[in-house]
C-alpha cells in the first residue's frame, strides 16, 4: 500500500489534455482521480490529528513551565486552550496583586520551619575576645559595658605529641641487700603498643564512624608527624576487638531489652570492600 503523503506529492500539478481519450479511458482517469482524492483526504485527516496532538503537548508544556506548580488551580480547563490558559494565568496574577494591595503591610516571605542559621550550642566552651574602646573614645563616658555582637565556631586542628612516662623508682637497703620499688604503670588495653588510648579511640571513630580507611589514616598521622603504618593499626583493631568483647556483649544485652530496634544498615564502601 502506497503512503498517502507520497500519493499527495506525486499528483500532477499541470492540467492534462483528455480530448483525445475514449469514453473508457476517461472513466479510468476519473476513477484514478477519485482514488487520489480519497488518499489526500485520508492524509489530511492524519496530519490534522497529528497537529492537534502536538498542540495539546505544547499547551501542557506551557502550563508546566509558566503556570503554578500547586494542584490548587481554580480553572482546570485552561489546560486545553491558549485563550483559557492566558485567562488562567492573568487571573492568578491579578489575585496576587489584589491581595497585596488590600494588605496594609508589604507581603513578607514565610520562613519554612527549621530554616535559617541555627544558634551554636551552649555546651561548647567559649572564649571571649573583648573589643575595647581607646582612651580617647572612652573619655567622658559615665560607664562602659560589653555586648555579644558575633559568634564564630573555631576548631583547633589535631596535634600529635609523644607522652613520656617517667617511672619513679626507689632503692631500699635491708640487711645489706638492695631492692628496687617502682611506681605502677597505668593500665593499657594493648600491652606494648606505642599508641595511646586517645590515639586508639581516634582510629576507631575515624574508621567505623567516619568511614575512613586505614591507608588514609596513615597519611593523616604522617602529615601530623606520627608514623604508624596501616598494618599496625589493623593489628590494634583486631586485638581491641578481643579486649572490648565484654563491653560489646553488654551493649547487645541492653539493645535486646528494648521493645523494638532501629538501625541504619547503610553500607560504607572502603576501597573495594564493604564494612
Amino acid at each position: 500500500m502506497k503512503n498517502t503523503h507520497q500519493i499527495a506529492l506525486n499528483t500532477p500539478s499541470t492540467k492534462a489534455d483528455y480530448s483525445g481519450l475514449s469514453r473508457d479511458e476517461l472513466l479510468e482517469v476519473i476513477v484514478d482521480r477519485d482514488k487520489v482524492a480519497a488518499a489526500k483526504d485520508e492524509a489530511l485527516k492524519h496530519i490534522g490529528k497529528r497537529v492537534r496532538l502536538l498542540e495539546d503537548l505544547l499547551r501542557l508544556e506551557k502550563v508546566k513551565r509558566f503556570a503554578r506548580s500547586s494542584e490548587k488551580m481554580t480553572q482546570q480547563e485552561c489546560l486545553f486552550s491558549d485563550e483559557e490558559l492566558k485567562d488562567c494565568l492573568a487571573s492568578n496574577d491579578e489575585k496576587d496583586l489584589l491581595e497585596e494591595a488590600q494588605s496594609d503591610e508589604p507581603k513578607k516571605k514565610k520562613r519554612k520551619p527549621g530554616s535559617g542559621r541555627k544558634p551554636l550550642s551552649k555546651s561548647i566552651p567559649r572564649e571571649q575576645v573583648k573589643l575595647e574602646l581607646s582612651e580617647q573614645e572612652r573619655a567622658g563616658a559615665a560607664s562602659t559595658f560589653f555586648t555579644v555582637v558575633k559568634e564564630e565556631l573555631d576548631i583547633t586542628p589535631a596535634k600529635v605529641k609523644v607522652i613520656e612516662y617517667m617511672q619513679e623508682k626507689a632503692i631500699f637497703i635491708n640487711d645489706g641487700k638492695r631492692s628496687v620499688v617502682a611506681a605502677q604503670m597505668p593500665k593499657h588495653p594493648l600491652k606494648g603498643a606505642i599508641g595511646s588510648i586517645g590515639l586508639l579511640c581516634f582510629i576507631i571513630i575515624s574508621k567505623f564512624c567516619d568511614g575512613l580507611p586505614l591507608n588514609r589514616l596513615e597519611k593523616i598521622l604522617s602529615r601530623y608527624g606520627g608514623s604508624v603504618t596501616r598494618a599496625t593499626m589493623a593489628s590494634w583493631l583486631i586485638r581491641l576487638s578481643i579486649q572490648l568483647t565484654p563491653l560489646m556483649n553488654l551493649m547487645r544485652e541492653h539493645q535486646n531489652n528494648a521493645k523494638y530496634i532501629q538501625m541504619d544498615e547503610t553500607e560504607i564502601r572502603v576501597l573495594k570492600g564493604v564494612v
